[in-house]
């Protein structure tokens, strides 16, 4: 669940910051698939990053155990 949680807001966060703001930088409104592109690659940042973390967790469990077995 937390997975989903910091993947999917700060995408759709991002796709409405970029919604917002792109007309006064761009001079232009962004198309659906540029709105969809920018929540995408922020979806798989999150991802990324809960990957990140959850890797870094198992493997400092696994230390402790390893250390608690001697």
């Amino acid at each position: 669940m937390f997975t989903v949680v910091v993947t999917v807001i700060p995408a759709i966060a991002a796709a409405a910051g970029a919604g917002l703001v792109a007309p006064s930088l761009l001079g232009r409104n962004l198309a659906s698939y540029e709105l969809a592109a920018v929540g995408l690659v922020f979806g798989l940042v999150g991802w990324a990053l809960t990957a990140s973390h959850r890797r870094r967790a198992r493997k400092r469990i696994l230390e402790m155990r390893d250390s608690a077995l001697w």
